[in-house]
């Protein structure tokens, strides 16, 4: 969870493409157009810091709760999420979230 939130501040957008998970949603849009989406997440948002508040692993699937400070143009847009991860081939790999308040 934290390479990819440190990914989104520094616009490493391969290895956010690279992390996510095949069954992912945003996979169905194609590579080109998810590394042009997340190229503008990056450019847009200021990520100003994350803050883990819960981990939960069970077997080859993870659960992680945070809260990330994100910013755009001055406005705070900051959230809170629990992602489900899973381990493909002994890497994980972000599948999907539910946003929480923040």
């Amino acid at each position: 969870m934290r390479s990819r939130y440190v990914a989104y501040a520094t616009g490493a957008v391969e290895y956010l493409v690279r992390t996510l998970h095949s069954e992912h949603i945003e996979r169905s849009i194609g590579e080109h157009a998810l590394l042009a989406q997340l190229r503008l997440a990056c450019s847009t948002y200021r990520y100003m810091g994350l803050e883990v508040r819960s981990h939960e692993e069970r077997g080859d699937e993870a659960f992680v709760a945070f809260r990330a400070r994100v910013f755009e143009k001055g406005r705070d847009r900051s959230f809170a999420e629990r992602s489900r991860f899973a381990r493909v081939d002994g890497a994980w790999r972000y599948l999907d979230g539910t946003t929480e308040p923040a």
